[in-house]
C-alpha cells in the first residue's frame, strides 16, 4: 500500500479520533493506533529512507487541507497527534525549522491547540534542541507534556507559553559548536573551508543526538534541503561530503569497497547533486591533491576519496596525464602514511591498488585487460574490491602484485617503490556446534595505531546511542564474533558470508541444526540478510553487539548502526537441542531404582548457555547433570518425560525443550491364561519365581464382566503361580476378564463361554 492509502486506514480508523480527547495523548496513541498493522508499516524500520520522506510529506499536506467539520472535530486534532510520532524523523533539520515557523508565527494571535504544541515540541527534543533540554531538565510539567502529551489541568498555558518562546530560538537557531566539532577535518584540508560550506545543525558529539534510535532517523535530519543544495559550490559540496557524519563508511564499513560506495553516496541526496555537477571530477581530484593525508582528520576519510576516484563516473573526466599523476600520487601516499613497512595488506594499502586497477582497465591497458580476461580472482576485486583471504590467499596475492607491477610500468617516469611483499594469511577451518565445517581466514592487524585511534572516534562520535566495547581491527569481523567468538569460540579470524567456492558457508551455522529460527523476542543470534551483516544478543536488555567491519566492536539496539547492513532485515535464530538415550528401562525386582543415561546435542560451549534437565513421571526420579549429559535413577515403573532446554548465558532466552518419553518396566511380567474346554483361568508369571512367590502369598485382583452389559459378574484374587480358577458357572456368552498388576499393567483377555 501506498503511503496515503496507510495514511486513510489510519483516518478511518474507528478510534482514531478518540486519542485527541484523552488527557494524554501518547498513552491513548500507543494503546489503538500504534497497534494497527497500518501505522507499524508506515513507520516500519524495513522501509526505505524515501519511504520515510513521503510518508511525512504525505501528512503534512493532509495536514493543510483538512477542515474541521461539525461532529468530526477530534480528526484533525489526532493528526496532529499522529504527526508528532517517530514520522517526524523523515524531515531534516531545517524542514523540521520551517514546520515550526508554519505552526506558530510570533507575529499571529491565534491561540495553539495543544496538538499543535505537542508537535512543537516533539519537532525540538527529537533532535535534543539544547535550550528545550535545559527547560525540561527543571521542568516536569513540560517533560511530561513533550514526552507523553500529558494535558494537566490549569498548567497548558504555562508549557505553551514556553514552547512557543523556545520555538521562536528553534526556528532562528545556528549551530555554533559545528566549527569546532568539524576542526580536525576542516584543518587537514589544506585549504579554507568555502564560505558557501553548509554547517550541519546536529552533528555527532552534539547534545541530543543520541536522541536517535535507528540509522534512518540520523541520515534524514542531518540530510540537506534539495533547495539548499543547488545554491552551494561545488566545493562547498565536497566539503559537505568530507564533513558528513558518515563518509568514513565508504572505505570501512564492508570488505568489499564497491558495496561501501555504493550503499552511501548515491543513496545520499548530497552524493547525488554531486554526481550531477559538471565539475565534480575537477574538485574530488583537488582535494586528494592538496589534502593532508597524515592528519587526524583525514587519516581514514582520504581512504574514502580513493574509493570515490575508483568510480568510472569521475575516472572518464580525467586526461590520460591526470590519471597517470593519480597512481603516482597513491603509491606516494602510501609511502608516506607507512614509511617502509612491507607488509602490502598492513592498514589500507589494498584500497590503493583498487584505486590502480581500476584506472588501468578504464584505460584499457592492454596487459592488464589480457590478465583480467581469464582471471576470476582478479575479476572479483576490480568489479567490487573483494579479496579472498583464505584458502585462495595466494591468489589473491597474485592479483594485487600484478596490479603494482602494471601501475608500477604504466608510469611514465620511473620512481623507486618499496617492495611490498604479502604475508600470507592461514587458511582455517571451524565448527558448528553440530559439527559442520566453516571456512574462515587469519587477518593479521592491517590497522596502524593511528588508524585504529581515528577510527574508533569517528564512529563512537557518530553513534552515541552505540557503547564501545572494543577497537577497530582487521582480525575478525562481524559473523566471527557473532557465531564464532562470542560462543566461545578460542580463533581469531574472519568468516564471510560465503566461502571461497561461493557457497553459503556462515548460514550453515542454521542449516545443521545447531541454531533454529525463532522470534525477535527469543532472539540469541541476528543475521541481516540485506546487510551481509551478523550481531549476537546483548546481556543488557534490548540490545545486540556486532563487529562493524573493520570498525569497532559496539553494543547497539537492533536497528542502530551503519546504514550499509540495512538493519531493518533481520532473521532471528535461538540454540536449539536434541535428547538421545533409552526410551525403555527394566526395574529389577531386587533393586530399589533403575539409571538411564541421556545426552543433549549439540554440546554447546559454555560461553553461550547451560543445559536444564528436567523429568517427569508417576515416581521419583533423581537427575544427576553434567551439562550435555545426564544420568537418572528412576525408582517405579511407568511412562516418564525427560526434557532437555538450553537457557543461554544472557538469562533470557531458552531454547524450546526436547522431550523424551521414556517406559520404567518392572523385570517381573504375566500372562493371563484361558482354558475354552475346561472353562478356567489362571496367572502365569514369566520372569523371577522369587518375585513371583512373594506376590502369590497376596495375589492380584481379577474382575469378570459381561461384554455386552458391562455387568460384573465375578471378582477376586488370582495368584501368579499358575493356580487355575474356574468359570463353569458363567452362563454361555461373551465376557472380559482383567488383573491390576500395578498402576500402569493391566491384562485383560477375552473370555468365550460356550
Amino acid at each position: 500500500m501506498s503511503s496515503q492509502a496507510l495514511i486513510q486506514a489510519i483516518w478511518e480508523h474507528p478510534f482514531f479520533p478518540n486519542i485527541a480527547e484523552e488527557r494524554n495523548y501518547q498513552a491513548a496513541f500507543d494503546s489503538t493506533i500504534a497497534k494497527t498493522n497500518a501505522y507499524k508499516t508506515l513507520v516500519g524500520y524495513w522501509q526505505s529512507i524515501d519511504f520515510h520522506k513521503q510518508v511525512i510529506k504525505d501528512l503534512l499536506e493532509r495536514r493543510s487541507l483538512v477542515k474541521v467539520v461539525e461532529g468530526e472535530e477530534s480528526l484533525p486534532e489526532a493528526l496532529n497527534v499522529l504527526i508528532a510520532q517517530d514520522v517526524l524523523y523523515g524531515l531534516n533539520y531545517e524542514e523540521r525549522k520551517q514546520l515550526a515557523g508554519e505552526i506558530f508565527n510570533p507575529l499571529s494571535s491565534r491561540t495553539l491547540s495543544s496538538s499543535e504544541l505537542f508537535i512543537l515540541g516533539r519537532l525540538m527534543s527529537q533532535v535534543g534542541f539544547p535550550p528545550l533540554e535545559e527547560a525540561i531538565n527543571t521542568d516536569v510539567d513540560l517533560k511530561n507534556f513533550i514526552e507523553q502529551g500529558k494535558l494537566q489541568l490549569g498548567k497548558l498555558d504555562n508549557i505553551g507559553s514556553k514552547l512557543t518562546s523556545l520555538c521562536t530560538d528553534f526556528i532562528h537557531y545556528e549551530n555554533k559548536e559545528y566549527l569546532d566539532l568539524v576542526k580536525d577535518k576542516i584543518e587537514s584540508i589544506n585549504m579554507e573551508r568555502p564560505a558557501d560550506s553548509y554547517n550541519y545543525p546536529f552533528y555527532p558529539g552534539m547534545e541530543g543526538w543520541d536522541t536517535f534510535t535507528a540509522s534512518w532517523q540520523m541520515v534524514t535530519t542531518v540530510e540537506i534541503p534539495e533547495d539548499m543544495l543547488k545554491e552551494m559550490s561545488t566545493e562547498a559540496l565536497m566539503q559537505g561530503i568530507w564533513e558528513y557524519p558518515f563518509f568514513i563508511q565508504t572505505s570501512t564499513s564492508s570488505f568489499a569497497l564497491q558495496h561501501c560506495y555504493e550503499a552511501l553516496l548515491p543513496y545520499i541526496n548530497i552524493g547525488r547533486e554531486f554526481l550531477s555537477r559538471e565539475d565534480a571530477a575537477e574538485c574530488l581530484y583537488h582535494r586528494y591533491e592538496i589534502v593532508n593525508i597524515t592528519h587526524e582528520g583525514a587519516l581514514v576519510l582520504t581512504r574514502s576519496l580513493e574509493v570515490m576516484l575508483a568510480q568510472d563516473f569521475y575516472m572518464s573526466q580525467y586526461s590520460l596525464d591526470e590519471l597517470k599523476k593519480l597512481i603516482e600520487m597513491t603509491y606516494k601516499n602510501d609511502v608516506i602514511r607507512y614509511g617502509e613497512n612491507d607488509d602490502i595488506m598492513y592498514g589500507f594499502k589494498y584500497i590503493s591498488l583498487f584505486l590502480v586497477g581500476r584506472i588501468l582497465e578504464y584505460l584499457q591497458y592492454a596487459p592488464l585487460l589480457e590478465a583480467l580476461e581469464n582471471d576470476t580472482f582478479m575479476q572479483i576485486f576490480m568489479s567490487e574490491g573483494y579479496l579472498d583471504r583464505g584458502e585462495y590467499y595466494d591468489e589473491s596475492v597474485r592479483v594485487l602484485n600484478t596490479i603494482y607491477e602494471f601501475g608500477k610500468y604504466f608510469l611514465i617516469t620511473v620512481l623507486i617503490f618499496c617492495c611490498m611483499p604479502f604475508v600470507k594469511a592461514q587458511y582455517v577451518t571451524l565448527y558448528t556446534p553440530m559439527g559442520s565445517p566453516v571456512e574462515g581466514f587469519i587477518r593479521g592487524e592491517e590497522l596502524s595505531d593511528e588508524e585504529i585511534e581515528a577510527i574508533n572516534n569517528e564512529y563512537i562520535t557518530s553513534y552515541p546511542q552505540a557503547i564501545f566495547l572494543d577497537d577497530a581491527t582487521t582480525t575478525y569481523n562481524c559473523h566471527s564474533y557473532a557465531w564464532n567468538i562470542s560462543a566461545g569460540g578460542t580463533t581469531v579470524c574472519w568468516i564471510n558470508q560465503y566461502d571461497h567456492e561461493g557457497e553459503p558457508n556462515i548460514s550453515k551455522y542454521w542449516t545443521d541444526g545447531s541454531y533454529q529460527s525463532t522470534t525477535e523476542s527469543l532472539a540469541y543470534k541476528i543475521f541481516y540478510y540485506n546487510g551481509d551483516h551478523s550481531a549476537t544478543r546483548s546481556s543488557v536488555a534490548g540490545y545486540y553487539e556486532s563487529k562493524w567491519g573493520s570498525a569497532p566492536l559496539m553494543r547497539h539496539a537492533p536497528g542502530y548502526g551503519p546504514s550499509s547492513y540495512n538493519m531493518s532485515s533481520r532473521r532471528y535464530y535461538i540454540a536449539q537441542v536434541h535428547i538421545t538415550g533409552p526410551t525403555s528401562l527394566s526395574l529389577p525386582s531386587s533393586a530399589n531404582y533403575v539409571t538411564g543415561s541421556f545426552t543433549a546435542t549439540p554440546a554447546y560451549n559454555t560461553a553461550i548457555g547451560d543445559y536444564e534437565w528436567s523429568v517427569t513421571g508417576p515416581g521419583t526420579a533423581n537427575i544427576y547433570d553434567n551439562r550435555s549429559s545426564a544420568t537418572i535413577d528412576f525408582y517405579r515403573s511407568g511412562n516418564y518425560y525427560v526434557t532437555c532446554g538450553f537457557r543461554t548465558s544472557t538469562g533470557q532466552i531458552v531454547t524450546t525443550p526436547y522431550t523424551l518419553r521414556v517406559m520404567v518396566m518392572p523385570t517381573q511380567s504375566y500372562s493371563l491364561v484361558f482354558d475354552a474346554s475346561a472353562k478356567t483361568i489362571a496367572l502365569v508369571s514369566q520372569g523371577d519365581k522369587t518375585q513371583a512367590a512373594a506376590s502369590a502369598m497376596k495375589g492380584y485382583a481379577y474382575q469378570i464382566a459381561n461384554l455386552s452389559t458391562g455387568a460384573l459378574v465375578a471378582n477376586g484374587l488370582i495368584a501368579p503361580d499358575g493356580s487355575k480358577i474356574s468359570v463353569a458357572t458363567l452362563q454361555p456368552g461373551i465376557y472380559v476378564c482383567k488383573i491390576q498388576i500395578d498402576a500402569e499393567t493391566t491384562l485383560i483377555e477375552k473370555l468365550i463361554i460356550r
